[in-house]
C-alpha cells in the first residue's frame, strides 16, 4: 500500500497484505450485559442471585441461538455476545429484558439488565476477546437504566432506517477512558409519533457543502444510487456548521471561530456579525446548535455528519459512487469555503487529509474482510485506487478480482498503472507479491523507470515475527499503528518489507526490525532499528504487551517507538560525517537544525545561512523555511535586548505562511505560524494553528514541547499538561532547551514543584531559564534563592546584550517579564518578583 498526503510531494510508501501470513481482526457488534445492582443483590440473598443469573444465561444461551449470537463469556453478573448483524443484537437484548422480567426469583422487585452495543473490530485472544469497541460498549450499558439498551452512533447508523426499532438520542456523553465524545441513543421497540418526530434528524452536508439535508430523504439507507455528489448543497453562512461537524472538540470558543471566520476584523465586531450568523441558522434550522458561555457546539443529538455515515456504510460493504467515480472528493470537502482566510484554509486541508485517511483506513478493511470474488472488495480496491493511485495492497487485491473474473487485460492495467506510480512518485518497483498475483497473465516489458526527485531518507518496517499464530492479529494491528505513526514525521518515507527501488536494489537506509517474545503468560516485542548501509543498531528497546488493556498499550508502543525514532534517527543523521548525496538536502537541513538547537546568537547566525543556502538550491522544501521563522521568533531571547517590530514579526509571519503553502501537512509549519501569531498578539490564530500541529503529528516529543508551552502561555493548561504529558511518557529523554519547555508549562499551571525539576534539568541551556528559575522560587517563597537565579541571569545576559539601554537589573528584570506572549494578564503577573534583587 502507498500513502501520500495530499499538498506536498513528500509521501509515505507502505505495503501490508495478506501475504504476511498475518490473521485479519474481526469486525462484530459487540454486546455488553450486566446486572442492576448486582452486588447489594449478592451481599443479602447470594444463592437466589445465582439461581436468578443461572436462569437468566439460560435464557441467554436460548436467544443467542435464534439470533446468531456468539456468547464469549459470562462475568458472574453481566454477558459479552458477539453479532455479524447489527439487527440481530438489537432483536436478541430486547428478547432477552421481556425474557428475564418472567423468571422467577423469589427476590423483592422486578430483576433486570443493562446493556450496550457497539460495532468495530474486536482482537480474539484465548476465548477471550479485547479491542475498544468491547469497552465502548461496556460503557455503553452503564448509561442504560433497567431493562433497556443503549448503542453507539455506529449501530444507530446501521439500523435506524430499515428496522422496526425506534431510538431516543441521548446526545453526547463523555464515557469513562473513552477519549472521544460517544454519541448515545436509547433502543425503543416501538415507534410512536413522537419518537419518529424526535428522529427527524438533519446531516451536515460537508462534501460539496457546506448545506444541510433531512436525514430521512426519500433515498432508502444503502441504496445504490449515489448519497452523495458533488454538486454545492452550498449555503455560505452554513460555514461555521460545517467546521463544528469536523472539528475534534466538542464545542468552540467564539474567540477561536470569529479568528478562523472573521480574520482581520476588530473583535467586537467580528463576535456581533458571528452572532448574527448562529442566529440566522438556529432561526431557520432549529436547535441544531448548542450554545454556552463563549462558546458554541453541534447539537449532536438532532445532528449527523455525511462523511462518519460514509465511513460506517463503507465498514459494512457499501462504498458509494462517490468514492468510485473520483478520487478527488476530499477536495471538494467544504467546498468554496477556502477562502474565508489562511487560518481556516490551513484547518481545512488538515480535515481533508484527516478524512482522506480516515476513508482510506475504512476502505482497507473491506480488504480484509471480503474474498476476490466478491463486488465489495472490487469496489473497496478501485475507491482505494482511486483516492491513492500507489496503494499496493489494494491494487494486488484489484488483480486478483479480475483474475477471479477471468478478466487479464483488466489485472495488466492495474498492474502497469501501478508500477507507473511508484516509478514517478517514489523511484520504487512493486513488490515481488504483486507480480506474482499475475500468475499466468502475459505482461508487458518492464519500461524504464521515470526520472525521480531527490528522495527522503526510506525505513523499511520489515515483517514482525510472531511467538505462535494467536499472536497474528496483535502484531498487524501494532504494525499499521506504528506504520500510520511514522507517516506522520515528514522527513522520510516508510516501506514496509523489501522494497525494491528504481535500481532495483531492495535496500532502504534504515531498517525497523520486532519480535515478539513469550515467558509464561508475559508477551513482550522487541524492537530495533537498524543503519542498513553499516549494519549498526542506533537503537533497540522491549515493550511489555498486556491483553487486558490491549488498546491503551498498543497507542502508548506506538507513541513509544515514534518518538524515540524520531530522536535517534534525526541524531544519527546530524551526527554523521558525510552527506547522502541522494539524501543530501534532509542532511543539510538537520545538520542547521543543530546548530539551531544550541540556543546562542553565533550558532544561530550559522544555521541561518544554511537555511538561506538551501532554499536557494531547493525553493520547495518546505523545512528551511519554517525553521528560519523559527528562529526570527526567537531572536529577542538568543540575542536578549533585540527590539522584536512589527517587521520583524512580518518576515517571520511571511516565511511560515511559504512553508505552510509548501506543506501544510507539516506539524513544524503549522508550529511557525501559530508562534508567529502567538507573538503579534492575535492568539485565537496561534491556538488553532497550534492545534493542527499537535493534530498533524501527535507523537513527536518536538512537536508536543513546543505546543504544551504554547498552550500554557494561551491558558489552555488542561491541553498544554496533556500535551506535555504524553510527550514524557512515550519520550526516550527531551533536550535541555525541552526541559526549559517544560518549566514554564508546570509554572504557568501552578505546579511548582514540577516546575523546579524541569527548570533544573534544563541547566540554562536556554539563557533566560534562570528567570523562570527565579519565578518559581518566588512563588514558592524562597526569595534568597530566588535573588541568586536572577543575580545569574544578569550574569548570562550582559555579555550577549543587544539592547541600546545598559542592562541593568531593572532593564533586564522589564526584557524577561515582557518577552513572552502569556495572554492573560494575572498569569504575565506571575512572572514578577518583588523587586529585581540589586546588582
Amino acid at each position: 500500500m502507498v500513502r501520500t498526503r495530499c499538498g506536498s510531494e513528500q509521501h509515505m510508501a507502505t505495503q501490508v497484505g495478506p501475504d504476511d501470513g498475518i490473521e485479519a481482526t474481526r469486525l462484530k457488534v459487540v454486546v455488553f450485559f450486566d446486572l442492576v445492582e448486582s452486588s447489594r443483590l449478592m451481599s443479602s440473598r447470594e444463592s437466589a442471585t445465582i439461581k436468578f443469573l443461572q436462569d437468566a444465561f439460560a435464557v441467554f444461551r436460548t436467544a443467542s441461538e435464534r439470533t446468531g449470537g456468539e456468547i464469549i463469556k459470562t462475568t458472574g453478573d453481566g454477558a459479552l455476545i458477539l453479532f455479524d448483524s447489527a439487527t440481530a443484537a438489537l432483536e436478541f437484548a430486547t428478547g432477552v429484558h421481556k425474557a428475564v422480567t418472567c423468571i422467577e426469583s423469589g427476590l423483592d422487585g422486578t430483576l433486570a439488565f443493562r446493556a450496550g452495543a457497539h460495532v468495530g473490530e474486536i482482537f480474539p485472544r484465548d476465548g477471550d476477546v479485547y479491542g475498544h469497541a468491547v469497552n465502548l460498549a461496556a460503557r455503553l450499558q452503564s448509561v442504560a437504566d433497567p431493562g433497556e439498551t443503549c448503542v453507539s452512533s455506529d449501530v444507530y447508523s446501521l439500523v435506524s432506517r430499515h428496522s422496526r426499532f425506534a431510538f431516543e438520542a441521548l446526545g453526547g456523553r463523555r464515557l469513562k477512558n473513552i477519549p472521544e465524545l460517544a454519541v448515545v441513543y436509547l433502543v425503543r421497540e416501538t415507534a410512536t409519533p413522537d419518537a419518529q418526530q424526535a428522529l427527524r434528524r438533519l446531516t451536515v452536508v460537508t462534501v460539496g457543502g457546506p448545506g444541510l439535508r433531512p436525514v430521512f430523504d426519500a433515498r432508502p439507507a444503502f441504496d445504490a444510487r449515489p448519497a452523495f455528489d458533488m454538486r454545492p448543497a452550498f449555503d455560505m453562512r452554513l460555514a461555521p456548521v460545517g467546521y463544528l461537524a469536523l472539528n475534534m472538540q466538542e464545542t468552540e470558543s467564539l474567540g477561536r471561530l470569529c479568528a478562523l471566520f472573521r480574520p482581520g476584523v476588530p473583535e467586537a465586531e467580528a463576535r456581533r456579525s458571528l452572532g448574527r450568523v448562529l442566529r440566522q441558522i438556529t432561526g431557520r434550522y432549529g436547535g441544531i446548535l448548542r450554545r454556552g458561555a463563549g462558546s458554541v457546539g453541534l447539537a449532536r443529538e438532532v445532528v449527523d455528519v455525511d462523511l462518519e455515515d460514509l465511513e460506517t456504510r463503507i465498514r459494512t460493504g457499501q462504498v458509494d459512487h462517490l468514492l468510485l467515480r473520483s478520487g478527488d472528493w476530499p477536495d471538494h470537502i467544504l467546498a468554496g469555503t477556502d477562502g474565508i482566510g489562511a487560518s481556516y484554509a490551513g484547518w481545512l486541508n488538515v480535515a481533508r487529509t484527516e478524512w482522506r485517511l480516515r476513508i482510506a483506513q475504512a476502505l482497507e478493511t473491506c480488504l480484509d474482510r471480503f474474498q476476490p470474488q466478491d463486488t465489495e472488495m472490487r469496489d473497496a480496491a478501485t475507491a482505494l485506487l482511486r483516492l491513492e493511485p500507489g496503494h499496493e495492497l489494494a491494487a494486488r487485491a484489484l488483480i486478483r478480482h479480475y483474475r477471479a473474473a477471468d478478466n487479464p487485460g483488466a489485472a495488466v492495467r492495474v498492474y502497469d498503472a501501478l508500477s507507473e506510480t511508484l516509478h514517478r512518485r517514489f523511484g520504487i518497483k512493486p513488490k515481488p507479491a504483486t507480480l506474482a498475483a499475475l500468475r499466468d497473465v502475459a505482461l508487458a516489458g518492464d519500461r524504464e523507470p521515470a526520472a525521480t526527485a531527490q528522495q527522503l531518507l526510506r525505513i523499511q518496517v520489515m515483517p514482525f515475527t510472531a511467538s505462535d499464530d494467536g499472536s497474528a492479529g496483535l502484531l498487524k494491528s501494532l504494525r499499521s499503528q506504528i506504520l500510520a505513526s511514522l507517516a506522520c514525521f515528514r522527513g522520510w518515507i516508510v516501506a514496509e518489507g523489501e522494497q525494491p527501488d528504481d535500481r532495483g536494489g531492495t535496500d532502504g537506509d534504515y531498517r525497523l526490525q520486532a519480535t515478539e517474545t513469550r515467558l509464561g503468560a508475559r508477551r513482550s516485542i522487541a524492537l530495533s532499528l537498524t543503519k542498513t548501509e553499516s549494519g549498526r543498531v542506533i537503537w533497540s528497546d522491549i515493550v511489555a504487551l498486556r491483553s487486558d488493556r490491549i488498546h491503551a498499550v498498543q497507542r502508548l508502543a506506538v507513541a513509544r517507538i515514534a518518538a524515540t525514532l524520531e530522536v535517534y534517527l534525526t541524531t544519527d543523521r546530524m551526527s554523521s560525517g558525510r552527506s547522502d548525496p541522494t539524501h543530501g538536502i534532509v542532511d543539510e537541513w538537520l545538520r542547521a537544525e543543530r546548530l539551531f538547537w544550541r540556543w546562542t546568537p553565533a550558532a544561530q547566525a550559522e544555521a541561518a545561512e544554511c537555511y538561506r543556502a538551501l532554499i536557494a538550491k531547493a525553493p520547495d522544501y518546505a523545512p528551511p523555511y519554517a525553521s528560519l521563522a523559527a528562529m526570527q521568533n526567537v531572536q529577542h531571547i538568543v540575542r536578549p535586548g533585540a527590539p522584536r517590530d512589527r517587521a520583524a514579526g512580518r518576515v517571520a509571519y511571511e516565511l511560515a505562511e511559504r512553508a505552510t503553502e509548501l506543506d501544510p501537512l507539516d506539524a513544524r509549519n503549522q508550529l511557525a505560524v501559530a508562534w508567529s501569531a502567538a507573538l503579534a498578539g492575535d492568539f485565537d490564530k496561534a491556538s488553532i494553528h497550534m492545534e493542527m500541529a499537535a493534530r498533524l503529528n501527535p507523537d513527536s516529543p518536538r512537536t508536543l514541547i513546543s505546543c504544551a508551552m504554547g498552550f500554557a502561555f494561551f491558558g489552555e493548561h488542561d491541553r498544554a499538561r496533556a500535551a506535555l504529558d504524553h510527550s514524557l511518557t512515550c519520550s526516550p529523554l527531551l533536550l535541555g532547551y525541552q526541559w526549559c519547555y517544560a518549566a514554564s508549562v508546570y509554572f504557568l499551571s501552578g505546579d511548582l514543584e514540577a516546575a523546579l525539576i524541569a527548570v533544573n534539568r534544563g541547566r540554562d541551556h536556554i539563557i533566560d531559564n534562570p528567570g523562570w528559575h527565579a519565578a518559581i522560587l518566588t512563588r514558592m517563597g524562597r526569595h534568597d534563592e530566588a535573588g541568586d537565579a536572577f543575580r545569574r541571569l544578569l550574569g548570562a545576559v550582559r555579555p550577549a546584550w543587544c539592547g541600546a539601554e545598559e542592562p541593568t537589573p531593572g532593564v533586564v528584570y522589564a526584557w524577561f517579564t515582557g518577552a513572552y506572549p502569556i495572554r492573560r494578564p494575572q498569569e504575565r503577573r506571575l512572572l514578577e518578583f518583588r523587586g529585581p534583587p540589586p546588582g
